[in-house]
């Protein structure tokens, strides 16, 4: 089926308190309707929508339809949008019972009890198909996904509070996604500009180790990107352009001038010889790639280009970026304020590049009517010769600093106003990373927290605090090795953090006069000292932070199967998903989400969330999946808090890794995703 027109309307919160009944008639407030103003959609946009002119009443008319839920099915509710005044018309009877039944909580995670219409606005809408059938839906606006694809039509979905679209080209659409139904096709493209509430410049900062090029990752690895790293001798030369001596051929020439040729032939004599070649670095790469993107645009968006900047406070930034700094002031339509002037190399570099049959040909001419205000001449002809250099407004630079590295090379004041600064706090990514000492294992958490405690005692600063990935497991579902931990943590904290401190808990020596010394985790044969290890991380997490495991039992450890009371008591069975994988019970929800993530790339988390909240309910599995915001406002103990950090469209989600113990709960999770159209099942692995 395909979208001809549809009708929306941006829920306010009075319409909210009435249909959710959180307003009573003492309170003045017992309307059940949603409310569409006829200066946003008129009577006859209305009788075009539903191909009649409707019942004349008092106010004006009246239309009775039949509306499905997308995701749902065929619900044929039975509705009636009328004029209840002159100036508007209304959805009427849409109390928590008689509701359109995707605009329930029960059903699709709608709001209950709380909305929030100047931060995170709800849109509902009803759109008509080609076969005049009715289907209603609802989302978040500030959590539209940077992939759903968009015309200029459905883009006022974004922006307005209310309107009638009907479109020229019919869309197809998917009934069972309730958000964002409309699907790309040749006469709909990606919108690529929804990363309007993003930041054009902004700095990922923390601790060592919190993910901060993750983070950035998560949300960019769908855009071109463009990636440096500044280190002591990065200068300007090695970020935006440079001759560099090449090897090349070329033609031999005698001491007259003349070409030199083979003996009794035509073919001319080549040596290879040094020469010296213009090379574009990162900033005039991504620059350059930007304007393609520009020119490249239409009414559907413009694509982004982002150059991502790690560890910019190793370099010196102001030798870095020279004159490139003015470039940083951005006007609010994204440019920049001010344009500079190209030295002759970089004008006759750009301007090569832009031609056609180059890397960064220009399809189309520039589009910069006032752009810059008061500029004199020609933009976009300027910017194409390489006269001038401005920023594009899809031109993103993030970057990343480790606090603990503040001092190598300070920025001043004048730099850091013109970016945005997003700080990464240190916090449980919940990997369930272990580290494996001898045949013992200790929870990288817990040491992380309580090292971190010592740290801050030590330093009086966050800045030399472990983040969750300042080590990792070799291989994912591998434990952190004793060497791994001696090399990366002790030897960090012994050398940055303790070395001229309080070196207390490093003494690991039977002796305690001996001075502590960090070649003591080493035996004189070089392996590490297992035992010399297991003192310090002793005095660190108490001997009640590490537990005895088995060579032989400790995959399962790490895997964490849940007890079932049977033999050894764990329940050692696996799982595949779609016929593929081995997959305890603690895993299955983590996997079954990340999978219906992969196969719903244009969900928010919290339409994720909201989705599987709902199975969840169906087989009263408690905790299944929580958003950032539940997570935050989660009062119970961390032990008890068994949950999962993934992540959906650069959002984090929390799964929960237990509920799962019998045989039975499973079953009812086989039946409730073979009720719905997910393109997911589980089936158990006979071993």
């Amino acid at each position: 089926m395909n979208v001809e027109s549809l009708v929306f309307r941006k829920l306010t919160s009075n319409e909210f308190k009435a249909i959710t009944n959180t307003i009573n008639s003492v309170g003045g407030g017992s309307q059940t309707y949603i409310d569409f103003p006829k200066g946003c959609i008129s009577d006859d946009e209305f009788k075009e929508f539903f191909d009649s002119d409707g019942r004349p009443n008092a106010n004006g008319y009246e239309w009775e339809f039949y509306v499905n839920s997308l995701s749902l099915g065929q619900t044929h509710q039975k509705e009636i949008i009328s004029a209840r005044r002159s100036s508007s018309n209304s959805l009427r009877e849409q109390n928590k019972e008689n509701r359109i039944e995707i605009w329930k909580n029960e059903k699709s995670g709608f709001p209950s009890d709380s909305y929030d219409e100047k931060n995170n606005p709800i849109i509902v809408y009803i759109i008509k198909s080609d076969n005049r059938e009715y289907w209603a839906g609802w989302f978040y606006r500030n959590h539209v996904n940077d992939t759903w694809p968009m015309t200029k039509g459905l883009s006022s979905m974004l922006w307005q509070d209310c309107a009638y679209i009907k479109f020229d080209t019919q869309i197809p659409f998917d009934v069972n996604d309730f958000t964002w139904p409309f699907l790309k096709s040749d006469n709909l493209s990606i919108k690529t500009m929804i990363l309007n509430n993003k930041p054009l410049q902004q700095i990922y900062y923390g601790a060592p180790g919190t993910g901060k090029s993750y983070e950035i990752d998560e949300i960019t690895k769908v855009y071109d990107t463009i990636r440096t790293t500044f280190h002591p001798d990065s200068d300007y030369s090695t970020f935006v352009e440079a001759y560099k001596p090449t090897m090349t051929k070329v033609e031999l020439r005698d001491m007259s001038g003349h070409l030199v040729k083979e003996e009794g032939t035509t073919r001319v004599v080549k040596e290879d010889r040094i020469t010296y070649k213009f090379v574009k670095q990162a900033f005039l790469k991504a620059y350059l790639s930007a304007w393609k993107k520009y020119a490249e645009g239409d009414e559907s968006g413009i694509a982004p280009q982002f150059l991502v900047i790690e560890e910019i406070n190793r370099g010196n930034c102001a030798q870095i970026f020279g004159d490139l700094f003015q470039l940083l002031d951005r006007q609010d339509n994204g440019f920049s304020s001010y344009p500079i002037e190209a030295d002759a190399d970089l004008q006759r570099e750009i301007a090569e590049a832009f031609k056609a049959e180059k890397d960064y040909m220009l399809t189309k001419e520039l589009n910069l009517q006032g752009v810059v205000k008061d500029y004199v001449g020609n933009l976009a002809e300027d910017i194409k010769s390489g006269k001038i250099l401005l920023l594009p407004s899809n031109f993103y630079i993030w970057a990343t600093m480790n606090t603990s590295d503040q001092s190598l090379f300070p920025i001043d004041s004048a730099f850091k106003r013109r970016w945005d600064w997003h700080y990464v706090k240190i916090a449980d990514a919940k990997k369930d990373y272990k580290i494996k000492c001898g045949d013992e294992v200790c929870d990288w958490w817990i040491f992380v927290q309580a090292v971190n405690e010592k740290i801050a005692e030590e330093t009086s600063s966050d800045d030399k605090k472990l983040g969750y990935f300042f080590c990792k497991p070799q291989n994912e579902g591998e434990s952190i090795g004793v060497e791994r931990f001696v090399s990366k943590v002790l030897f960090y904290l012994w050398n940055d953090v303790f070395k001229d401190g309080n070196t207390t808990d490093f003494n690991v020596s039977d002796h305690s006069n001996k001075q502590p010394s960090f070649d003591a985790f080493y035996n004189d044969d070089n392996t590490i000292n297992i035992e010399n290890v297991r003192k310090f991380l002793v005095n660190i997490v108490g001997e009640n932070g590490l537990r005895k495991v088995s060579e032989n039992d400790f995959e399962e450890y790490l895997n964490e199967d849940i007890e079932d009371g049977d033999g050894d008591g764990k329940d050692h069975t696996k799982y595949a998903i779609n016929g593929d994988g081995r997959i305890s019970k603690r895993k299955i929800a983590v996997e079954l989400i990340k999978k219906y993530i992969d196969q719903n790339p244009t969900l928010s988390a919290e339409e994720v969330a909201a989705t599987w909240k709902m199975l969840g309910n169906e087989i009263n599995i408690s905790y299944i999946v929580e958003t950032q915001e539940d997570y935050n406002n989660d009062t119970r103990n961390t032990k008890d808090r068994r949950l999962e950090k993934i992540i959906c469209n650069g959002e984090p989600l929390w799964v929960g890794t237990h509920g799962w113990g019998t045989g039975e709960k499973m079953n009812e999770l086989k039946a409730a995703l073979s009720k719905r159209n997910w393109g997911l099942s589980i089936s158990e692995i006979q071993e």
